[in-house]
């Protein structure tokens, strides 16, 4: 028997050294070929391609190795894999989650309808395939709105419309196929994170974004962890669970949850049946002492599953996770390290003398992560941080 992984992600985010001593079958991956070299200590067979997320051969190999080895879990790490790894499972008889269940996780209309039938309150949406459905919409619900791919990641292709001039503008440029229209929201956004096992949840993680998609590409965006003990972190656990059951009530899995939280009443954003991106790993590791991306493994691969939580690394009160965007254009004066004695962590993805065109959240020129002893403190040393990036880096628009 054996258990399957797909990750594009090197050794430096997703290290199996730890979780791979605790699992008795044999491990294949697939993965990339700029990172396969990163695994290869913790792994019985290798499947590598140059992108194999655009690589269907892969799937022979793995039914091909299937006859020999019998796989018994199949893991993905991301949004992107989540219906391909359905797939297989439903064709190779693994265990775990099925298509249908794996539409209510990526496709956010039926997740939506989903949770929404069970009397949990959504903003008002609609399936969007032509225009007329998205002025019915309007007409039904006035301005502003929010568009998103039904199926898209990391807040791609997601646009907030205010008025009919902007949708015509919109229009021009899109096709208005394969869209959720949804009621526009003006309430501060939460993601919940943890570990859920057969109805129950593990490594419970509340946060509160900084910022949003909307301002993220000019001001940054960033994730500000919840006391654990706290009453809002009670009553979201609380909820977390109440969606999960709904969805999914056997599975077993990482979730990463988000909700609008307005005037004290929760509404439903998304769910994902996967690992949170960005910071917010490392930032339950620094104040949890959980590793998440192993959690996923090992709550789908080992019977009897027992969290593994270590020391916390930081224990102040306040903790934030922040991203600073690239900009569009040549980067001529790169910013060094950050002088401030509150940063716990930062690293940079930019080289001068490179160009960049960044078209999602993630094109990160810093990140950091930072600590306070309030959240009034909190906000302004993220300030202060942006100052000084902002005052020692130099952009020239091409």
């Amino acid at each position: 028997m054996a258990v399957l992984i797909m990750t594009r992600f090197s050794d430096r985010r997703l290290d199996f050294s730890e979780v791979r001593k605790e699992i008795r079958d044999q491990m294949v991956i697939v993965t990339n070929k700029n990172v396969f070299e990163n695994h290869q200590k913790n792994f019985d067979y290798i499947i590598v391609s140059d992108q194999y997320s655009n690589d269907y051969s892969v799937e022979m190999k793995i039914h091909e190795l299937n006859e020999k080895l019998n796989f018994t879990k199949l893991i993905c790490f991301e949004e992107t894999d989540i219906l391909r790894a359905a797939i297989i499972r439903e064709r190779l008889g693994i265990e775990g989650l099925d298509y249908e269940t794996s539409l209510l996780y990526r496709d956010k209309y039926f997740m939506k309808k989903k949770v929404s039938a069970s009397g949990i309150k959504c903003p008002n949406f609609r399936p969007i395939e032509n225009t007329f459905d998205l002025l019915d919409f309007v007409k039904d619900h006035g301005y502003p709105i929010f568009l998103k791919p039904r199926s898209g990641m990391i807040g791609a292709g997601t646009k907030q419309i205010n008025n009919s001039k902007e949708l015509e503008n919109w229009l021009r440029n899109n096709s208005p196929t394969n869209y959720l229209a949804e009621e526009f929201i003006e309430a501060p956004v939460y993601h919940t994170n943890g570990a859920f096992n057969k109805g129950e949840i593990h490594c419970f993680s509340a946060f509160q974004y900084i910022n949003s998609i909307r301002t993220a590409f000019e001001d940054g965006v960033g994730d500000m962890v919840i006391s654990e003990n706290s009453k809002l972190s009670m009553k979201l656990k609380e909820y977390t669970e109440n969606i999960l059951n709904i969805l999914s009530p056997h599975s077993s899995f990482v979730f990463h949850l988000e909700v609008f939280m307005k005037e004290g009443q929760i509404y439903f954003c998304e769910i994902a049946c996967r690992p949170a991106g960005a910071l917010v790993p490392r930032l339950i590791k620094m104040s949890q002492g959980v590793d998440i991306l192993a959690e996923h493994l090992r709550v789908q691969v080992i019977q009897d599953y027992k969290p593994k939580i270590s020391k916390k690394i930081i224990t102040d009160k306040y903790i934030a996770g922040y991203i600073i965007p690239k900009k569009n254009g040549k980067l001529i004066k790169n910013c060094d390290e950050i002088p401030y004695e509150f940063i716990a962590y930062q690293r940079n993805y930019c080289k001068e003398s490179s160009t960049y065109y960044p078209n999602h959240v993630g094109d990160r020129h810093i990140e950091v992560i930072l600590t306070a002893n309030t959240e009034k403190e909190l906000h302004e040393r993220i300030n202060l941080i942006k100052d000084f990036v902002k005052q020692n880096s130099e952009w020239c628009n091409q």
